[in-house]
C-alpha cells in the first residue's frame, strides 16, 4: 500500500534518524567500535545516496533557472519594466543585507563570545583546521604575507570599489555555454536576462512559440523535481547523517557561545525583518506562510544549498502561495545568488568573534569596514555549502590581515552554522517573492 504521508514528514523523520545515525556512528560515538574507521565508512558509503540527490537536484537547476527567468523577463511589458523591478528588488536585497551585518556585529559586540575562548583553545582550534583554512584562503585570493600592514580605512574603501567592480563584471558570461557548464548561477541569470530582452523584441507570433516552449521545458522540469523529491527522505538521512558524524563535541564546546550568538542574530533577522515583509506583503500571518514553505526550509537546512533548493522553493512558492512564476522566476534565481543576509550576518559574528578572541579592539571605521565589504562580498556569492567561508577571508583580510589566521577558529562548526543560514536565505528569498509581488499588484493580495 502506499504511503500517502506528506513528503516534507517524511524529510522529517530522515533529518531526524541521520542525525541519529551520525551520532552513533560519528567520532564522538558512545560505541567504541564505531567512532573510528569502521563509522566513518560507514557514514561514507550511505552518504552515496545524499550525493546522488544533491546531484539530481543540482542537475535541473540550470535549465529551470534559464527557462523559467526567460519566460519571466518575456512576459514584462518593456525592457523599462525589467529595469524597475530589477532595481527595486536590489535596492530591497541590498538594505535587508546591511541590516543583518548591522544585527550581527551589534549582538556580537553585546555578547562578546570571543571572550569564552581562551589561547590554548584558539591555538588547537587554528592547527586543527589549518589545512582546510589554507584551500579556502587561496580561492578567496589571500597570501600569507609576514609583517603585511593592515590597510587604511580609504584603502579599505577602494578595495571595496574593486571588489564591486570585479563582481560586477564576473557577472557577465563571456560564453554562456561554459555558465551553464559550470553552473555559475549569476553569470546564467545575466544571460537569460539578455535573452529573455530579445524574445520581447520579436514579432508577436515568434514570441509566443518561444515562450510555449520555454513554458513546456518549464513543465517538464516541474515533473523531474516532483521525481526527486520522491527520494529526497532519503538522500536528506544520508546527508544529515556525514554532517553530523563530522563535528566534534570539544570544537561544539569551545565555539558554543559564538555558535549561539549567530543563531540568535539569524532569529532576530527573521522576525525583525523576514516575516513582517511577509506578513505585509500577503496579508497570512507569519506562521501561515513558514508552514507554506516548509519543505524548501527543510532542504535547505539538510543541503546548505539555496541553489540547490531553488526548485523547491518555487513551487511552494506557486502551489501554495499562489505566486505567478512570472514573479518567481524573476526574483528567486536573483535571490539564490545575490540575498545572502544568513552569510552576511555570521561574517559579521565571525569577524567581532576572531577579533576579540584575538585581542584585537575594532575602531569605529574597522566596523563600517566589515558592514561594507560583508554586504558586497554577498553579493555573488555562490549558493552552494561553504562559499561563505572564501568571502569571510576577504571581509577578515580587509579588516586587519593580521585576523586572517582566525578564520580556521570558526570551521569547526561552519558546516552546522551553514545549514542554519542557508535555511534564513532561502526565508529571506521567499518573502522578497511576495514583497515584489505585492509591489507590482498593489491592489490584490496573495492567497
Amino acid at each position: 500500500m502506499r504511503s500517502t504521508m506528506q513528503v516534507w514528514k517524511k524529510i522529517l523523520i530522515g533529518m531526524f534518524l541521520g542525525i541519529l545515525f551520525g551520532y552513533f556512528f560519528g567520532a564522538n560515538s558512545p560505541i567504541a567500535f564505531f567512532n573510528g574507521e569502521v563509522g566513518a565508512s560507514t557514514v561514507a558509503f550511505v552518504n552515496i545516496i545524499g550525493e546522488v540527490f544533491l546531484k539530481l537536484l543540482k542537475m535541473i537547476v540550470v535549465p529551470l533557472i534559464f527557462f523559467s527567468l526567460c519566460v519571466g523577463v518575456a512576459s514584462m511589458e518593456d525592457v523599462q519594466t525589467i529595469g524597475a523591478s530589477g532595481g527595486k528588488l536590489l535596492i530591497y536585497f541590498m538594505m535587508t543585507t546591511a541590516v543583518a551585518i548591522a544585527i550581527g556585529v551589534g549582538l556580537s559586540l553585546i555578547i562578546q563570545p570571543g571572550k569564552y575562548v581562551d589561547s590554548s583553545k584558539r591555538d588547537m582550534l587554528i592547527s586543527q583546521n589549518d589545512s582546510k583554512a589554507q584551500k579556502y584562503k587561496s580561492k578567496a585570493g589571500v597570501k600569507e604575507v609576514e609583517n603585511k600592514k593592515k590597510a587604511t580605512f580609504s584603502q579599505n574603501l577602494q578595495k571595496s570599489v574593486t571588489q564591486l567592480k570585479n563582481n560586477l563584471l564576473e557577472m557577465i558570461p563571456a560564453n554562456p555555454v561554459q555558465a551553464m557548464a559550470e553552473t555559475k548561477i549569476i553569470q546564467i541569470i545575466v544571460f537569460a536576462i539578455f535573452f529573455g530582452i530579445g524574445i520581447i523584441n520579436l514579432s508577436p507570433e515568434n514570441k509566443r512559440v518561444i515562450i510555449r516552449f520555454c513554458n513546456i521545458i518549464n513543465e517538464i522540469m516541474v515533473v523531474l523535481v516532483q521525481m526527486i523529491m520522491s527520494i529526497a527522505p532519503y538522500g536528506v538521512f544520508t546527508l544529515m547523517a556525514s554532517s553530523v558524524s563530522k563535528i566534534g563535541l570539544s570544537v561544539m564546546g569551545a565555539l558554543i557561545v559564538y555558535a549561539l550568538t549567530v543563531i540568535s542574530g539569524l532569529l532576530l533577522h527573521l522576525i525583525i525583518v523576514y516575516l513582517p515583509v511577509a506578513w505585509w506583503s500577503s496579508g497570512h500571518n507569519p506562521i501561515y506562510f513558514l508552514t507554506q514553505i516548509k519543505e524548501a526550509l527543510v532542504l535547505a537546512f539538510s543541503t546548505s544549498s539555496s541553489s540547490a533548493t531553488l526548485p523547491v522553493t518555487m513551487r511552494c512558492l506557486e502551489e501554495n502561495l499562489k505566486v505567478p512564476n512570472k514573479t518567481t522566476s524573476f526574483v528567486l534565481p536573483l535571490g539564490a545568488t545575490v540575498n545572502m543576509d544568513g552569510t552576511a550576518l555570521y561574517q559579521g559574528v565571525a569577524v567581532v568573534f576572531i577579533a576579540q578572541v584575538f585581542g584585537y579592539a575594532l575602531s569605529p571605521a574597522d566596523l563600517v569596514t566589515i558592514v561594507v565589504m560583508a554586504t558586497l562580498a554577498s553579493v555573488g556569492a555562490a549558493g552552494v555549502p561553504g562559499a561563505g567561508m572564501i568571502t569571510l577571508v576577504m571581509v577578515l583580510d580587509s579588516v586587519n590581515p593580521a585576523l586572517v589566521p582566525g578564520f580556521a577558529l570558526v570551521m569547526g562548526v561552519d558546516r552546522f552554522l551553514d545549514m542554519i543560514r542557508t535555511t534564513l536565505n532561502v526565508t529571506g528569498d521567499s518573502a522578497a517573492c511576495l514583497f515584489m509581488y505585492k509591489l507590482e499588484n498593489k491592489n490584490k493580495t496573495v492567497s
